[in-house]
């Protein structure tokens, strides 16, 4: 019984000691950095680490050099087992909405988590100007988000989809 007590602990402080020491500030630019690739830059103003967690605040998207989105708060928290990305208040800008035609000008909420539990799948849910939306994004590079309380679809039903469930969007990058 001491020699698994013993092992139990020596995991649990491995866990912690690499979470603590994880270069969380090095992985968010590394990240930035292959969103260049893309054509997505992000410019943030502040950028907080703690054991666990790294706050990121005043984040502009440009796509292609064009301005399309403020965010202004993003927590991730990260545990390995469990990980999760909180964003509030993502300001699409004017541009955005009169090049792709849609009427959406604020995200209030997105939440996005990872578990091991689901190693294939990132679970996201969104909360914003035309409703709530539920979803999931997948390593075969697949999105699909399911409006469950549709407010103002309108603009987005050009894009959508239905079937017996509801309206969903769905997509493959």
């Amino acid at each position: 019984m001491q020699m698994v007590k013993g092992t139990l602990i020596l995991l649990v402080s491995l866990w912690f000691s690499l979470i603590a020491f994880m270069p969380k500030e090095e992985l968010y630019y590394a990240l930035e950095h292959r969103l260049v690739k893309y054509g997505i830059e992000l410019n943030e103003k502040s950028i907080k680490s703690g054991i666990f967690s790294m706050d990121i605040s005043d984040i502009d998207v440009y796509v292609e050099g064009i301005k399309i989105a403020h965010i202004d708060h993003i927590n991730f928290l990260i545990t390995l087992v469990f990980n999760t990305i909180d964003i509030s208040d993502i300001i699409l800008d004017n541009t955005l909405n009169s090049l792709i035609h849609i009427n959406i000008k604020k995200i209030q909420k997105a939440y996005i988590t990872y578990s091991i539990t689901s190693p294939l799948k990132a679970k996201i849910s969104l909360d914003g100007d035309f409703g709530k939306a539920q979803g999931y994004i997948d390593t075969n590079r697949s999105l699909r988000l399911n409006f469950s309380e549709p407010k103002n679809l309108k603009s987005l039903r050009y894009i959508l989809k239905k079937d017996d469930n509801g309206w969903y969007y769905e997509t493959k990058f």
